[in-house]
C-alpha cells in the first residue's frame, strides 16, 4: 500500500523523534523524514525487483489518501504524504524498466477518491486510530483497486472479465 505505515508510523529507534517531526509542518523539508521516506521508496523497490523474479507480472500499487491530522501539528501528515506520493509513482512507473518488463506497476492514487467521500474531514473513512481506514476507507479503496483490476485484466478469467465489464484486448 505505498509503505504508508513505514511514513506515517515510523521506527522510532531507528529515527529518534520522527513520531512528532514527521507529523509537523515542515515535515517534507526534514532530513529525517525526507530519509524514512527514500527508505520505504529503497524497500518498494526492491521488493518490486524480488516481485518480479517471482514471476509477478502486475502490481496495484496504492497510495495512502490525506488522513485526519493528528491533533495538534498533525498537518505535517498531509505534508509528507504529499512529498512522498510523486515518489511512489515515479517507482511504480519505473516498474517496467526496472524489472525489464516482467512486471508492470498500476498506481492508484487515493487522495481524490477519499476527498470524493468528505476527504479527510470525513472520520467514518478511518478507523479510530485517524491513519487506517475504517470499513467504509476500505470500501472506497477496493472499488479503485477493482476499477484498475477491470481496466487492466489483472487477477480475472476470460468469464469473470466479460461479467465484470472488462474489455481488454489481451484477453
Amino acid at each position: 500500500d505505498g509503505g504508508g505505515n513505514d511514513i506515517l508510523i515510523c521506527d522510532a529507534a531507528m529515527f529518534p523523534g520522527c513520531s512528532t517531526t514527521c507529523t509537523t509542518a515542515g515535515s517534507s523539508k526534514n532530513m529525517t523524514c525526507q530519509t524514512i521516506v527514500q527508505k520505504a521508496t529503497d524497500e518498494a523497490k526492491q521488493l518490486m525487483i524480488q516481485d518480479s523474479m517471482s514471476g509477478v507480472h502486475d502490481v496495484i500499487y496504492f497510495f495512502y489518501p490525506h488522513i485526519p491530522d493528528a491533533g495538534p501539528g498533525g498537518a505535517g501528515f498531509t505534508e509528507i504524504l504529499d512529498y512522498s506520493e510523486p515518489l511512489a509513482k515515479q517507482l511504480c512507473d519505473s516498474a517496467s524498466s526496472l524489472t525489464s518488463g516482467k512486471t508492470f506497476c498500476h498506481f492508484v492514487d487515493l487522495v481524490q477518491p477519499f476527498m470524493a467521500a468528505g476527504g479527510d474531514k470525513n472520520p467514518a473513512n478511518f478507523a479510530a486510530d485517524g491513519i487506517h481506514p475504517s470499513q467504509a476507507g476500505q470500501n472506497i479503496i477496493a472499488k479503485e483497486i477493482f476499477n484498475v483490476m477491470k481496466t487492466n485484466c489483472i487477477g480475472m478469467t476470460a468469464s469473470d472479465a466479460m461479467k465484470n465489464g472488462c474489455t481488454c484486448s489481451s484477453m
